[in-house]
């Protein structure tokens, strides 16, 4: 039967277990003597009663023979190395806040560098929206509608010039085109009469084209663009 196999260990568990691991093991404290233990400092034990009777009116001498025994020093030990740990740990998160307060002013001028950036390039923006508003579908649509205006005029006057004759056609008699210039009347030549087809067809033809241009540009086939 096959094992599960077990969660990587947390970060954090990881660090305190690396932690332990780089910490000396601490050695087993001395239990202080009890009254039944009659310990006696060495310093003493060779003294005699009336040298003792100093001693015990001095609480000064009584403290320090109180921490002559071995287990005060090793009751020391665990407390040196908890201080120790402690000014460790202020002195990472005091480097810490200084890194942070760093980090964070530099956030700061970043996110002031970003703005200042991003306004100039709303104006820079708005600037080439105006350079290129002649070429804009809008503006070339509304190009298109005023071509297609202005060439139904010319073929509109082409065809009045026809109806009412012109510089080089007149009105239209039972024996053909006749010119209105000069004295009387004369009838058009083949070659006006021609000319004026030409220029008809021509404009006629451009007219119809641009039509088809708009035709297509509102069913939305001219480059993707409406």
């Amino acid at each position: 039967m096959m094992s599960t196999p077990q969660p990587p260990p947390h970060p954090a568990h990881f660090h305190q277990s690396q932690a332990k691991q780089a910490r000396p093991p601490i050695e087993p404290q001395i239990r202080p003597p009890s009254v039944s233990d009659k310990w006696i400092p060495p310093v003493l034990q060779d003294k005699v009663t009336t040298d003792l009777a100093p001693i015990l009116s001095d609480p000064t001498l009584l403290s320090a023979l109180a921490t002559s025994h071995p287990s005060y020093t090793s009751s020391q030990v665990p407390l040196s190395e908890q201080l120790s740990s402690n000014i460790a740990l202020a002195t990472h998160v005091q480097e810490t806040a200084n890194k942070l307060t760093q980090l964070r002013e530099q956030t700061q001028a970043l996110l002031l560098q970003h703005t200042t950036l991003s306004s100039q390039w709303r104006r820079k923006q708005s600037d080439m929206d105006k350079a290129l508003e002649p070429w804009s579908p809008k503006a070339k649509y509304q190009r298109l509608v005023a071509s297609i205006v202005e060439q139904e005029a010319i073929v509109r006057a082409i065809e009045e010039s026809f109806l009412e004759g012109g510089s080089h056609l007149g009105a239209y008699g039972d024996e053909g085109f006749y010119s209105a210039g000069g004295h009387g009347t004369a009838k058009a030549s083949d070659r006006d009469i021609g000319d004026w087809v030409k220029r008809i067809r021509e404009n006629v033809q451009i007219l119809e084209m641009r039509k088809e241009m708009r035709e297509r540009w509102d069913e939305g086939r001219v480059g993707g663009w409406r």
